[in-house]
């Protein structure tokens, strides 16, 4: 047998696919004495040719998984095609386990600028070894703060100590949306003990107010409140959008003055300002619902917030007065969209007959 198993060997370097894709669909069952097929199929994860560029490395990963722990130069071939494999597929886990330590030198040593993909990579590399061995690779004292970082966030759960190295990795984290869920993941895990974390949080707060004001609510609710309301009446809409969704998010606060706040913020010229604000009141505690639903009424004909989506909420709040009047307006619309809206109301809302 071993004649023919040389012979995919063969096969993988032939300039026909079908070939290529047959050397790598039965390798993987007999080529486990194999070990001459490394040398040949780093060079094929190595190549930039054409036929090559489109090779599947599952199946070339498996075979080296099969042959053993692989040297040290495919280790440095492997880890430019770990971002490539979903970090939830069993075979992520299983080819670290086949290439052991030995995929952290070509990490440290490399220096490579990681993608925002890659980074979550490496936070599950590093999940996978002990801190004697990560120290032992120098992985968090590497001078490249993008491979550092990933590193601290990833063992933060099991060496708190490294809360201590947060400040200084402030402006790497800050771009990076998956570093930030990483983040607060790591910080959720070590409950009261990311106390310390805070300042970082308040620095970073404005980059990534959805992934981490989950955590400031819960280590901070204060700042979060203040920052909130303060920020309910700043001229950027993007910061007035984050105000009102940590307000109805994370603090769920519906007490009397801020309502008044936020519904003030239904004359808001930025649509997404206009959408949080209404989505809030949706939920607020009943409270002067006649001025409210007018309000809804005006908005509703003013074509500023979506008639199909808010309709069946005003007209299942509205007094019978506002509706009928919001509900005439509509027919008189020049919109058929209006119409039909309002002659839907009038059959299966009050029973009454369209025409």
């Amino acid at each position: 047998i071993r004649p023919h198993k040389l012979q995919l060997l063969d096969w993988l370097h032939s300039d026909n696919i079908r070939d290529r894709k047959i050397a790598l669909t039965i390798l993987p069952v007999v080529g486990a004495e194999l070990p001459e097929a490394l040398p040949r199929l780093r060079t094929l994860l190595l190549g930039h040719s054409e036929k090559n560029s489109s090779v599947d490395v599952d199946p070339i990963l498996k075979i080296i998984t099969l042959i053993g722990p692989p040297s040290l130069e495919i280790a440095d071939v492997l880890i430019d095609w770990l971002p490539s494999i979903s970090i939830n597929s069993d075979f992520f886990d299983k080819a670290l386990n086949a290439m052991g330590p030995g995929v952290l030198r070509p990490l440290v040593q490399s220096s490579p600028t990681w993608n925002e993909i890659a980074l979550c990579h490496v936070t599950k590399i590093a999940e996978a070894f002990d801190l004697p061995t990560l120290e032992q690779f120098g992985v968090f004292d590497h001078p490249d703060p993008l491979v550092r970082t990933p590193f601290v966030l990833g063992c933060l759960a099991r060496q708190p100590s490294l809360l201590a190295q947060l400040p200084e990795l402030v402006e790497t984290l800050r771009p990076h949306r998956n570093l930030l869920q990483l983040l607060s993941q790591s910080l959720q895990a070590l409950g009261e003990q990311a106390t310390p974390a805070l300042p970082v949080l308040r620095q970073l707060q404005d980059a990534a107010p959805f992934e981490l004001g989950g955590l400031l609510h819960a280590l901070d609710p204060d700042h979060l409140r203040h920052t909130a309301l303060s920020r309910l009446g700043d001229p950027d809409p993007s910061l007035r959008y984050q105000a009102i969704y940590s307000l109805h998010h994370h603090l769920r606060q519906f007490d009397p003055d801020t309502i008044d706040r936020i519904e003030a913020l239904l004359e808001d010229e930025d649509p997404t300002v206009l959408h949080a604000a209404l989505q809030y009141l949706r939920e607020r505690p009943l409270r002067d619902e006649p001025r409210f639903s007018r309000r809804l009424g005006q908005l509703l004909l003013s074509g500023r917030i979506d008639i199909r989506n808010n309709f069946e909420y005003f007209s299942s709040s509205a007094p019978l007065p506002s509706l009928v009047e919001t509900i005439m307006k509509l027919l008189d619309s020049d919109q058929v969209s209006h119409q039909r809206t309002a002659c839907h109301c009038l059959r299966w809302d009050l029973g009454l007959d369209p025409e």
